[in-house]
């Protein structure tokens, strides 16, 4: 098991504070952001094209258009392609629009657009998806028109339109099949790339595990236009994990963090510490097979959203603590675990209650009631004198919020972390192997803040007991009062006292208590007892 992270901020409350402004200052401030509104509405009147930008609190357009020719067959080996499409279906809000297109030399599947609350639109989708095969050859300009006439040809006033385009390879037509040619899928390129420019669509390139300067080359002229994002992956894992980069994007606040890990065939325990008042999102993604995935956390909304190689964990309305998620894969490969933490609005929309867990057909329903629509932001006719006083307007907006922060700005008071205290006796009642241990003591003052394993506990004591669950049962600080946490994933009974502890739910020990430990399969049984101070022997 990998070592628990030095740096876990357990169950800490998150203390906000306010920060006053002078009134003289604020009038001063309220003055720029007036000139700044008027230059905005003026350049908007004199409008010729949008701009593409990103509005968070406006509903997405999202059209993925993955090359399913030939080549993908042995780049993707694994088909994380369509498990990234279904990634995006799971994140996809209710007011939200997506749409599919496959295409080889021909357009193999095209979908309508549709909205995330239509389950079963979403549920055609990837019934069909399903069914396509990688064959045929590339035909990349083919692809990008189909999916930017997608959203031209939908009401796409007030919404955030994208592209996703996910490709191995540059245009190739060695036959000139369906009297097309690589100058035919170019001209559609260039045209395509036109529109998209017009309307404000961003489109975010993705080339799949290839080196190729030409394919580089190729998408980079697709999305720099549009002020899309141009990615180059070395493998099928990357790409699932920059098309969760590009929806997170899409959503307040975005991703906050992210790490790789290298998980095994044993449960593995990975610690989040999430924010009060936010809803988190963790996307789990693995280059092989998920076998087990679970949710330790005292949030009552969650919900966890699974593919094969893929899981998000929704939490809404969440309290400051300590999110574990514990996993095993098939051995081999990599996994990517991200984090991305938006802040709720103040006056929340009315929400259905939901499970704490749903499959990906019965992802909950969020009531919202229609953003405001006076947020699209256009390019002026005039190239030169309204972007330069509206970028004149926003640095001395900028410089003056920034004084009246230095000025008016509280010094925070940092709150201490809770830290492991006292001292746990263990004794080795049975053991499968027959071997004689002595008893044990451990100081937890000598062990990480955060959080330690049992079987840090053992190995630290020199202890080689073949355990294989002893990883699984972990011990965190209680800021609540002077004792522990006990959390344990094990099938194994597990007591404090009299007390059973349940999998996956945490359980208070105080001073004087006794945890007592059982794995019947191995006839192994051993006591822990817990102390305030070191006890005489």
């Amino acid at each position: 098991m990998p070592s628990l992270p030095n740096s876990l901020d357990l169950i800490q409350k998150n203390e906000k504070e306010r920060y006053g402004v002078g009134m003289k200052y604020l009038k001063t401030y309220r003055l720029y952001l007036l000139v700044f509104a008027c230059v905005i509405m003026f350049a908007s009147t004199r409008s010729y094209g949008r701009e593409a930008t990103i509005d968070t609190e406006l509903p997405d357009d999202i059209v993925v258009i993955l090359d399913v020719s030939g080549s993908m067959k042995k780049t993707d080996t694994d088909r994380l392609c369509f498990e990234s499409i279904e990634l995006l279906l799971n994140l996809c809000e209710d007011d939200d629009r997506i749409g599919v297109v496959a295409f080889d030399e021909d357009i193999v599947y095209q979908s309508r657009l549709v909205k995330g609350s239509d389950k079963e639109a979403i549920r055609e989708i990837r019934q069909q998806l399903s069914q396509v095969e990688y064959q045929g050859d590339t035909d990349n300009g083919l692809g990008l028109k189909a999916g930017v006439s997608m959203l031209t040809a939908q009401d796409h006033t007030y919404r955030n339109q994208t592209v996703i385009f996910i490709s191995d390879g540059k245009t190739d037509l060695p036959d000139g099949r369906n009297g097309r040619t690589v100058e035919d899928s170019y001209a559609d390129m260039e045209s395509a790339k036109n529109i998209a420019v017009a309307q404000g669509i961003s489109i975010h390139t993705i080339g799949l595990c290839t080196s190729d300067s030409d394919i580089a080359d190729e998408l980079t002229a697709m999305s720099a236009a549009t002020k899309g994002t141009s990615n180059i992956c070395s493998g099928p894992l990357q790409m699932m994990n920059k098309v969760a980069d590009i929806a997170m994007q899409y959503k307040p606040e975005g991703q906050n963090g992210q790490n790789t890990v290298k998980p095994g065939n044993s449960l593995q325990t990975q610690e989040i510490s999430i924010p009060a008042d936010n809803t988190v999102y963790i996307i789990f993604e693995a280059s092989k097979p998920i076998l087990d995935f679970k949710v330790i956390s005292r949030q009552e909304q969650i919900q966890v959203y699974e593919t094969r190689h893929s899981r998000i964990v929704r939490c809404s309305n969440t309290s400051r603590e300590q999110l574990s998620i514990c996993y095993r894969c098939e051995e081999g490969g990599n996994a990517i675990i991200q984090s991305s933490f938006i802040q709720e609005e103040q006056e929340q929309p009315q929400e259905v209650e939901v499970p704490k867990s749903s499959t990906p057909e019965e992802k909950p329903v969020i009531q919202e009631t229609q953003q405001p629509q006076e947020q699209m932001v256009e390019k002026s006719s005039n190239p030169y004198l309204i972007p330069a006083i509206a970028i004149l307007v926003m640095v001395t907006a900028g410089i003056s919020a920034g004084i009246i922060y230095a000025f008016n700005r509280k010094p925070r008071q940092e709150k201490k972390l809770p830290v492991l205290k006292g001292y746990l006796h263990a004794c080795f009642i049975d053991l499968k192997s027959k071997n004689d241990i002595p008893d044990m003591e451990w100081n937890l003052k000598d062990y990480p803040e955060a959080g330690v394993s049992l079987r840090e506990l053992f190995q630290s004591s020199g202890i080689e007991e073949d355990l294989p669950q002893l990883d699984q049962i972990c011990l965190y600080p209680d800021e609540e009062g002077e004792g522990l946490l006990l959390v344990h994933c094990t099938e194994g009974g597990v007591f404090v006292n009299d007390r059973t502890v349940s999998s996956n739910v945490p359980a208070r020990v105080r001073y004087g208590e006794t945890i007592y430990i059982a794995f019947p399969e191995n006839a192994s049984e051993f006591s822990l007892r817990y102390f305030e101070k070191k006890e005489a022997r």
